[in-house]
């Protein structure tokens, strides 16, 4: 690793690394509902905490690897073995891992290619836009079947290019200099060594495939690649295959082990999904174009989709373009589109678009219009970039933190009003609740007090959906304890939006008597 800080754009790298694990800090909670259901409440079924009846439709059905679960359960393992017993902690090191795995594989490739680049702009624009296009940090330290499979597809590429860095041009050792505009990168010193890292690739490919399915797509470029690009050797060919064969059958044991029965969970998917019609219905093959330039932030999404065009044009048999524009056409004949589908080819695409504006910035020279209107992108940019890494992934997940901490030595009664806080997409959440929890729903309809005097309660807690509880109990007080909007901001009600915003806020319910005596 210490050749990545030795680099002349170690600066990229350590800056990268810090906000990445800022990301990896804050953004608590899930993107999706599946990051959570399919992966976390897994693992806490394994650990005992969960029963099947509060998990999803995936598990009666076999159709979810349990790869990712089983990390998640070996790590809570160890966690708790030292006595760390808060879940919160548990999500943090699952996506700080993931983070720093993210950070590691994408400075080792950044490195690898640079040498594709002619300008030193390109080169630069490639390194930052890997840590610091604004979603970047952002969907690198999920711990999400999206993110783990494209990095260890990335893997399992970065094994490949060095094989055949090795076996052509013969290089060895350190290759370092202090000149920016050369090549950086760290090759093997001996030949013996390159049987190994077709090993890895194929391992990795195996392990990608069962972190999300749908990567097969890219590996099928990636194949189309080697065969009719590179025209490999089958011997090469069949090492990987082994290897990812190998890989796989240890997970379909791993989903034996998880489901107690055997469950060929590929298969399962194929047949719960595809063959049941349930990708077929859904938005136009365009979709996902109109979708990224929506979701990326126009007009940066814009130039970041007109780089790539180019990138793709100019370049149209490299590795990353082959097996993007797999993973994409094949992903546009479903009907079914969503913005994290696209997760695990992030790299590439970044690649790709770097590749595009090195293009640019070598054939033409930009004038002033140009370099203000870069320099706009760059400053908006950034200022996405903050927010988005240090908000949280799901708006309950602060929620979550502060009962979690506030029932940490006591045992607390916390009433909703209509449907109870955990739960997400229809499903119980139960991986965030803490045992000293009582979850009570109450009609909307019916007091609270009625409620605590029937069951003699002295003090309970309400989750509440407006910035101010107006209904007084005769004989208890209302206090405020917890919201995300400070108070400052719900001071300016102008135009009385707080009366049309869901503002959630948790309230302190204390019976009277009881808060004169203290």
């Amino acid at each position: 690793m210490s050749y990545i800080f030795k680099s002349p754009y170690s600066r990229y790298f350590a800056a990268g690394l810090f906000i990445f694990l800022a990301a990896s800090f804050f953004t608590i909670g899930y993107h999706h509902p599946d990051e959570h259901f399919q992966v976390l409440e897994f693992a806490n079924y394994k650990l005992g905490n969960s029963p099947v009846s509060d998990l999803p439709w995936e598990f009666n059905s076999r159709v979810r690897p349990t790869l990712q679960p089983f990390i998640a359960y070996l790590a809570i393992k160890c966690l708790t073995f030292v006595g760390i017993k808060n879940p919160f902690t548990y999500a943090f090191v699952l996506r700080a891992l993931t983070g720093l795995f993210a950070w590691y594989i994408i400075s080792k490739m950044s490195l690898l290619l640079l040498n594709h680049f002619t300008t030193e702009t390109g080169k630069k624009s490639f390194i930052i836009m890997n840590f610091f296009l604004w979603y970047m940090p952002y969907i690198s330290v999920r711990y999400s079947s999206e993110s783990l499979s494209g990095l260890t597809f990335l893997c399992a590429l970065y094994c490949i290019l060095i094989f055949y860095r090795y076996s052509e041009e013969k290089k060895e050792n350190f290759l370092l200099t202090a000149n920016p505009s050369k090549n950086f990168e760290y090759l093997p010193a001996e030949s013996k060594y390159n049987t190994g890292f077709l090993i890895c690739s194929g391992i990795f490919l195996g392990f990608s495939i069962f972190f999300r399915f749908q990567i097969s797509f890219a590996i099928l470029g990636l194949g189309f690649w080697l065969v009719f690009v590179k025209k490999n050797q089958w011997k090469n060919l069949l090492i990987i295959s082994s290897f990812a064969i190998l890989s796989m059958a240890a997970c379909i044991y791993l989903d034996y082990w998880f489901y107690g029965t055997f469950a060929f969970t590929p298969y399962n998917y194929y047949k719960f999904t595809v063959l049941s019609g349930r990708t077929q219905v859904g938005d136009p093959w365009w979709y996902y174009f109109a979708l990224f330039i929506l979701n990326a932030i126009p007009p940066i999404s814009i130039f970041l989709l007109i780089f790539f065009v180019i990138g793709i044009y100019k370049y149209p048999k490299n590795i990353f373009a082959i097996s993007f524009l797999f993973f994409l056409i094949i992903h546009m004949m479903f009907g079914n589109k969503e913005m994290r589908y696209m997760f695990p080819v992030s790299f590439s695409f970044i690649y790709l678009t770097a590749l595009g504006m090195d293009y640019i910035y070598d054939r033409y020279k930009l004038s002033k219009v140009y370099s203000t209107i870069f320099t706009f992108m760059i400053i908006l940019n950034f200022i996405i970039l903050i927010p988005r890494s240090i908000a949280p992934a799901s708006e309950k997940a602060p929620f979550y933190n502060f009962l979690n901490n506030y029932s940490i030595h006591k045992k607390t009664t916390v009433i909703c009003l209509g449907k109870t806080l955990y739960e997400g997409a229809g499903i119980k959440i139960n991986f965030y609740k803490s045992p000293n929890i009582d979850i009570v729903v109450l009609n909307k309809n019916m007091k609270i007090n009625d409620y605590m005097n029937q069951h003699d309660l002295n003090e309970v807690l309400l989750f509440y959906d407006k910035a101010v509880f107006n209904d007084e109990h005769e004989g208890f007080e209302t206090e405020k304890i917890y919201s995300i909007f400070p108070e400052w901001v719900l001071k300016y009600n102008i135009n009385d939006w707080e009366k049309r915003t869901a503002i959630w806020s948790i309230y302190k319910i204390t019976r009277q008597e009881l808060k004169n005596k203290n």
